[in-house]
């Protein structure tokens, strides 16, 4: 089975059902998939066949999920654009896949121009699908997909600059899917928001086990992430049975104190997932919800979404005692290693690596980073047994729970955002009179959020607003360092590289 089937198999169950609310805008079960069969025709008709690869430009709407089930019926491989980033960095993505056609909406036609100057792509407009010839479905010929096909590949942030392309599998989302919807006694009777961006992995959840079982899904608009109370006026007034977001919303509504006793009688779960969530803020939530279920996900883009989960049974009493990321999902299997090399048991910290269904197939492209990440299970040699490295630092507690530690490497997560600070400062290289650079994740006292400091030596004088503004045409807007700072040279370790630790004690 692959994943398209999940939305044929509801719009034969539930055909009037609303599939997905944005908004005024609604889809049934039949029109969301009458949609996607109509853009899945469009790109056959543009010689589109099974493994190519189709991006998508599209704000958060309706249209995602239409883009998303209308490229993998064509056979193709979606691949999620982040409409806010700058246009070199789409470029590079585009390229990287050979990309030759973007299914978006005309509001992005000015964006589209400018990757048409460099590129021959060519565009489908998820807006105008309606004045598309329609084939019936009696005619349409079923694509040969198998459940080793890639579904999808997530750009995430790469250390030399190039954004590295994570491939995903319908196996490995079928696995998802049928874990979280037992686990969770997921039905047709839910409504699931959708928050996260399409380009982030944690929108994959929400939708596909939406569609799976019937449930209505309802993407969150942009604009609301802005503005806490509007988010807790969106739970409330969608009558949602499942938030899941990254823990920076839950912590800002908290801020807020936005939350009434006892509210959203409708809600079932509040999942977080993508960073660590404050306990001092975890425990507001669990203060003004009691009676709602709340759990902790965890799992890197490679391993499909989550890998391990944890519930928060009682309201914590410390700051210092965080939620663990918990335990293996069915199917999954995760272990640390020590620095020694040797499997961590209870009390000991070590590597994490994630083996089993979810284990995806590897970088785009990229057989070097996928040799160096995704590789045969240290345990054993017995057979073929391909686990991902994840470069997350645990410790593990006696119930053989997993505590999060940190990072081993240059990669930090703002905002649920996985981050490699290498390509922030191979971006500020690239600057002309920049002549040395390092960026440093600073936590900030007064929101326990992590921030980005970019300590930079300039053959010139340079203004820090010139600076933000020369990054905002190479990376998203949520990797340019919030603070710039300048000096003469940067301090250097007796090994001759750059003192991180005490640029960080500055």
């Amino acid at each position: 089975m692959v994943v398209q089937e999940y939305l044929d198999k509801s719009a034969e169950a539930y055909p009037d059902k609303i599939a997905v609310r944005f908004q005024d805008n609604t889809l049934t079960y039949r029109e969301l998939r009458d949609r996607a069969d109509a853009l899945a025709a469009a790109l056959v008709e543009r010689s589109i066949k099974r493994l190519d690869r189709v991006a998508f430009l599209l704000p958060k709407s309706h249209f995602s999920v239409v883009a998303v089930f209308g490229i993998l019926k064509a056979g193709a491989i979606y691949v999620p654009l982040d409409h806010s980033a700058p246009a070199e960095r789409l470029i590079k993505i585009l390229r990287d896949c050979d990309i030759r056609i973007v299914v978006s909406v005309r509001e992005k036609s000015a964006d589209l121009d400018k990757m048409r100057a460099v590129l021959p792509i060519d565009a489908v407009f998820c807006d105008e699908l309606e004045a598309l010839p329609r084939t019936p479905r009696a005619r349409l010929v079923p694509v040969e997909t198998i459940e080793t096909d890639p579904a999808y590949i997530l750009y995430t942030s790469g250390s030399t600059g190039q954004p590295k392309g994570v491939v995903i599998t319908h196996k490995n989302i079928r696995a998802l899917a049928e874990f979280m919807i037992p686990t969770f006694g997921i039905t047709d009777k839910d409504v699931l928001a959708n928050h996260a961006p399409m380009h982030f992995d944690l929108s994959t959840l929400d939708m596909y086990v939406a569609i799976a079982v019937g449930a209505t899904l309802c993407p969150v608009p942009e604009k609301l992430s802005l503005f806490p109370r509007d988010i807790v006026a969106f739970i409330r007034e969608e009558r949602l049975t499942i938030w899941h977001s990254a823990p920076f919303m839950l912590s800002y509504i908290a801020k807020m104190d936005a939350l009434q006793k006892n509210d959203f009688p409708d809600l079932r779960y509040v999942w977080w997932a993508g960073e660590v969530f404050p306990v001092k803020f975890l425990r507001y939530w669990m203060q003004k919800l009691p009676g709602k279920r709340f759990f902790n996900l965890f799992g890197p883009t490679e391993t499909t979404v989550i890998s391990l989960y944890q519930e928060a049974e009682r309201i914590p009493e410390k700051d210092d005692s965080p939620t663990p990321i918990g335990k293996a999902c069915v199917g999954e299997e995760a272990f640390a290693l020590t620095t020694e090399g040797r499997r961590a048991v209870a009390g000991e910290e070590g590597e994490l690596y994630i083996g089993g269904v979810g284990v995806g197939a590897g970088y785009w492209n990229d057989r070097t980073k996928t040799d160096a990440a995704f590789v045969q299970n240290p345990l054993h040699d017995h057979y073929r047994d391909i686990v991902y490295k994840t470069g997350d630092l645990v410790r593990l507690r006696p119930d053989h729970a997993a505590e999060f530690l940190g990072r081993s490497d240059h990669q930090v997560k703002i905002r649920g955002y996985r981050v490699e600070l290498g390509e922030i400062e191979a971006a500020l290289y690239a600057h002309s009179d920049i002549t040395e650079c390092a960026v440093i994740p600073v936590p900030d006292p007064g929101t326990e959020e992590t921030e980005l400091a970019a300590f930079i030596a300039a053959k010139k004088d340079i203004a820090a607003g010139d600076v933000k503004e020369y990054l905002k045409e190479k990376v998203p807007v949520y990797m340019i360092p919030r603070r710039i700072v300048f000096m003469a040279q940067l301090p250097i370790t007796s090994s001759g590289k750059i003192d991180r630790v005490k640029l960080k004690e500055l």
